[in-house]
Formats: C-alpha cells, sequence, structure tokens
C-alpha cells in the first residue's frame, strides 16, 4: 500500500511540475528582448511601463514607445 502511495504522489508531482513549467515560459517570452527608450524606435525591444508594473508590449522598427503605459504605436 505504501509503494502504491508513493508511486502516485511522484506520478502527480512530476505532472504538475511539468504544467507550472509550460505556464511560466509562455509568460515570459518578452523579457529577453532589450527595454526601449521613450520614442522613436530603432530597433526591436521592449517598451515597458515605468514603476512595478508589468505591462509591456514588444516594439517594431519605426514605431514609437510610450514608457509611461508600455504600449507601442505607429
Amino acid at each position: 500500500m505504501l509503494k502504491l502511495f508513493a508511486a502516485s504522489l511522484i506520478a502527480i508531482s512530476m505532472l504538475a511540475g511539468a504544467a507550472h513549467a509550460a505556464v511560466s515560459v509562455g509568460l515570459s517570452h518578452h523579457k529577453y528582448w532589450p527595454a526601449c527608450p521613450e520614442g522613436a524606435v530603432k530597433a526591436t525591444c521592449t517598451c515597458r511601463a515605468g514603476g512595478t508594473s508589468h505591462d509591456y508590449q514588444l516594439c517594431h522598427i519605426g514605431q514609437w514607445c510610450h514608457v509611461f503605459t508600455g504600449v507601442c504605436t505607429r
């Protein structure tokens, strides 16, 4: 009985760990791009809102980064 419980516990923890890793990877795909300065963008970067906010958007060349809101516009 104890072996069955231990095997079940290991299987459940492995499944939960894999599900948590898949969610974490999907949320952080912009963190490797450099941060944009305020104004016109000359290279692809992330426009991040100031302060402790986690609002950001990926800006491409020719867009305008608004650092206060973390939004890119044409």
